[in-house]
């Protein structure tokens, strides 16, 4: 599989949304975009962050892969926050997280 390090960050629908989940609310934050030479999935960097208190917050770090229409079709969005939820639910590390799997 080969990348374009030169693809320009893209603002994707599930940027700064918010999850709520049985660990508490979480921010979604994309970090990074970059497309497959063949331009029909993202790879895509999101940092999750919370806050704990009034001085301090955790972050986690989710790489996914993703369908590029599915990542760009607002529609989609609730199912793959969905998705992102139940992993925040699940794991409590930075990770990979497979949505090309989310329909589209």
């Amino acid at each position: 599989m080969h990348f374009r390090p030169e693809a320009p960050l893209r603002k994707l629908p599930i940027d700064s949304a918010r999850i709520e989940s049985a660990k508490g609310p979480w921010l979604v934050a994309i970090d990074s975009v970059a497309e497959t030479i063949a331009g029909n999935t993202l790879l895509i960097a999101i940092i999750i962050g919370q806050n704990i208190d009034e001085k301090s917050a955790t972050t986690r770090r989710l790489e996914t892969v993703v369908d590029r229409n599915t990542a760009l079709d607002p529609e989609n969005s609730h199912e793959l926050l969905d998705r992102i939820r139940k992993w925040i639910e699940t794991t409590d590390e930075d990770g990979f997280l497979d949505l090309t799997k989310v329909s589209s």
